[in-house]
């Protein structure tokens, strides 16, 4: 009965948000323009449609990227004619949930703003990670045209017992994030998760939804789905999946505001001139490993640290927090931000806070004068416009 009256609550809460489009999705192709070493003799042409072939045995960001690679050069091709594409990616696992997350944004775009028919051709096989992908709208995409709005819906708005997703608009309503945490945390109770990470989460979600809704201006999509079972083969202990991804789309990436705020005013509290030395040190080696802006990444998780100019305090902390904690239950976990191309990792053994509350990202714990361990960032291929978080948990079933 308490999953039934979740259920209708909320269908009613979001009935007239089925469909809606996410704003700011074509910023992931112009981010990722055509390249020389594209090779367009993938492509072939037959039945009036292109046709595209990929084979991989993992779906990273470097399909993901070969693909708008291909989307991009068939609009360049043909500006004036919305020619149907097929893309065939035979048999792989996706590496994670955010990648086939990213991939069905591009799809929608197609078929939401352009109006023009994609379908996709695939087999994945299921990982702990990755599991969610049976929920995903990507396998309506068949061919069948009359499934495109069915994808458009789902793509917007999809609650079952096993996954939650919406499209979260900014509201300057105050009561739509308590509405929207009380609805996460009603999703993971009904899948029997321990009543503390059920806060812990969805407190950390909203947190991340509503600070995205504020500095970028810009939708989020959430999703969230727990997966089956799976044995660990190494601790014998039997876990199940707990992924949840946010992206927004927009011109801000996340760092800006922080860096702005930092670098162009005059008068700053005694906890943000301790920020300006801590960046002072750091400074010495910024270079390709470590930059300014990863600074800034590192810094918008420090407690009572915002880019926000009303804000005081940054909902990042949080985040810490939950990982932290999610990581002393689970049995594996795969967490990280990415913004334009650069990815930070969240290592647990990293995120301690030092008696004045400061997060090093490093082993000696000290953010003032130590920089973070550099292999907690990487720079990928494909660069995501906006910002957008991977969460993963291998939770130990009691």
């Amino acid at each position: 009965m308490r999953w039934v009256l979740f259920f209708c609550r909320i269908l009613e809460y979001d009935e007239k948000k089925k469909g809606d489009i996410m704003l700011n999705q074509r910023l992931l192709i112009d981010n990722n323009k055509n390249s020389h070493n594209f090779n367009k003799h993938k492509i072939c042409f037959k039945n009036g449609k292109a046709i595209f072939r990929i084979s991989s045995e993992v779906f990273t960001g470097n399909e993901l990227k070969q693909i708008i690679y291909f989307i991009d050069y068939v609009i360049d091709k043909y500006p004036n004619i919305k020619i149907p594409i097929e893309i065939y990616l035979g048999r792989f696992y996706f590496h994670d949930k955010l990648v086939y997350v990213l991939l069905e944004c591009i799809c929608n775009y197609l078929l939401s703003e352009r109006k023009q028919q994609i379908a996709i051709f695939f087999t994945a096989e299921h990982t702990i990670w990755s599991e969610g992908i049976r929920f995903s709208p990507l396998i309506l995409l068949d061919g069948n045209e009359e499934k495109i709005e069915r994808y458009k819906q789902r793509f917007a708005f999809d609650i079952n017992q096993n996954h939650y997703r919406k499209i979260i608009k900014p509201s300057k309503k105050k009561e739509y994030l308590s509405i929207l945490m009380t609805d996460i945390r009603c999703f993971l109770q009904n899948n029997e998760i321990e009543r503390s990470a059920c806060e812990e989460l969805a407190e950390v979600m909203v947190e991340l939804i509503g600070n995205a809704n504020e500095h970028a201006e810009s939708e989020c999509l959430v999703d969230l789905d727990i997966t089956k079972q799976y044995l660990n083969t190494e601790t014998k202990n039997s876990c199940f999946g707990l992924n949840a991804c946010i992206v927004n789309f927009s011109d801000k990436l996340f760092y800006e505001s922080l860096k702005n705020k930092v670098l162009l005013q005059n008068q700053l509290s005694e906890r943000y001139k301790s920020l300006l030395i801590a960046k002072e040190n750091h400074s010495k080696y910024f270079g390709k490993d470590y930059s300014e802006n990863d600074f800034f990444t590192i810094a918008s998780f420090q407690h009572k640290i915002s880019g926000s100019i009303k804000k005081k305090h940054t909902g990042g902390t949080g985040l810490t927090s939950l990982i932290k904690s999610l990581e002393e239950k689970s049995d594996g976990h795969w967490c990280y931000i990415l913004t334009g191309n650069r990815v930070m990792l969240f290592k647990p053994e990293y995120m301690k806070y030092d008696n004045d509350k400061w997060i090093g990202f490093n082993e000696s714990h000290n953010f003032i004068e130590n920089v973070p361990d550099f292999n907690i960032f990487q720079t990928i291929s494909t660069k995501l416009p906006g910002t957008a978080y991977n969460l993963n948990f291998a939770l130990r079933r009691e």
